[in-house]
């Protein structure tokens, strides 16, 4: 008698937990829904972590460009800004945010961003609309070493773990 509940409460945590996940794209999907002021052949070497529920999807990304694509992400974005290195705590919230894009909650070893160095950013957002979620993407980019920092919240800033 005991056996039934709990094999009910198992099969439910099972059922209702996992469609709450989204599953992580391919790099190729990846390339072709995130990077999209890029053609996939400008794309190298990618890396990235993807956290993403029903509410809302996160990231981080890094690959490498030739200096052509920095103009066509440039052209592309609905704002320029200059990362403040200076400003420790503008360093501390980005620190949080990248941290929050991923499900271990910090940032991975390989994304060797580097917080002290002044770079552009070209930022991309918009608010919720009936078709799209609200979201940020936000693209840094490293010219000298032809690196770009992608960081993006789609809809609701997913929790960690």
């Amino acid at each position: 008698m005991n056996r039934t509940p709990i094999l009910a409460i198992g099969i439910c945590i099972i059922g209702c937990v996992a469609p709450m996940l989204r599953p992580v794209p391919t790099a190729s999907e990846y390339k072709q829904r995130f990077l999209t002021h890029l053609r996939p052949e400008q794309i190298n070497s990618l890396r990235f972590t993807y956290h993403g529920a029903v509410g809302g999807e996160a990231s981080l990304a890094r690959f490498k460009v030739e200096a052509n694509a920095v103009s066509e992400i440039r052209a592309n974005a609905q704002r320029e800004d200059v990362y403040a290195s200076q400003d420790e705590d503008a360093v501390q919230e980005l620190k949080r945010k990248m941290a929050m894009c991923t499900d271990e909650g910090q940032i991975p070893e390989w994304f060797d961003f580097l917080f002290g160095k002044a770079l552009p950013v070209f930022i991309d957002n918009g608010d919720s609309t009936a078709e799209h979620p609200a979201y940020l993407h936000e693209w840094y980019v490293d010219e000298s070493r032809g690196i770009v920092y992608f960081v993006m919240i789609e809809g609701g800033m997913p929790q960690v773990a």
